[in-house]
């Protein structure tokens, strides 16, 4: 399990000029998927992104294969909240 916190998501945002005001307190979904396949090992040239449910500053997340084609980012709580699908 890996928190992400408010450091690491400003120097992210700083870095894509991103402004949007939820970024105060939700973790940038984009971050979570590039943390993903990175920590997975995985070099997918085309995926699908299916955002169930945003994840908080701070809250545990966990990356895992559900299937070879499958990376799937859930809480400590196992509660789904990215599927990233290898098209």
């Amino acid at each position: 399990m890996i928190s992400i916190y408010n450091e690491e998501v400003k120097a992210y945002l700083k870095f894509i000029d991103d402004q949007n005001p939820l970024h105060t307190y939700i973790v940038p979904g984009q971050m979570i998927v590039q943390m993903a396949l990175e920590n997975q090992r995985l070099y997918w040239t085309s995926f699908r992104v299916k955002y169930i449910e945003s994840i908080e500053i701070g809250e545990q997340i966990s990356f895992f294969m559900s299937d070879d084609d499958t990376l799937v980012v859930s809480n400590q709580n196992d509660i789904l909240k990215i599927k990233i699908i290898k098209v």
